[in-house]
């Protein structure tokens, strides 16, 4: 996903998810990103460009002002990850299946 990368010389990426896999899974409600930022001594700019980055990969949600991961657990966060892939390239396959008819391709 390229999170922890060798740019990020503060493992800024790492300890924004280990913070949020330790505090945030369960029944928790989420943490700000101000508590974020508090708690690992960062910039809450620098907080929020990185779970941007994760709220875009599905890894993370934001409701009301309060960040956590999307599910109580991170194993069924990337299962729950998995099944929206699956999802999307069963639709893309049917889709490319009609293209291809259309046209006249057929996989054999």
């Amino acid at each position: 996903m390229g999170y922890f990368s060798l740019r990020d010389k503060q493992e800024t990426a790492g300890r924004i998810f280990r913070l949020l896999v330790k505090e945030c899974c369960g029944d928790s409600e989420g943490l700000s990103s101000d508590d974020i930022a508090d708690r690992l001594e960062l910039s809450r700019g620098s907080i929020v460009h990185h779970l941007n980055s994760y709220i875009s990969s599905g890894l993370v949600l934001k409701e009301h002002n309060l960040y956590r991961l999307r599910s109580a657990s991170l194993q069924k966060c990337i299962d729950e990850i998995k099944a929206d892939i699956d999802r999307i390239f069963k639709q893309m396959t049917k889709i490319a299946t009609e293209i291809d008819e259309k046209l006249g391709h057929f996989y054999r």
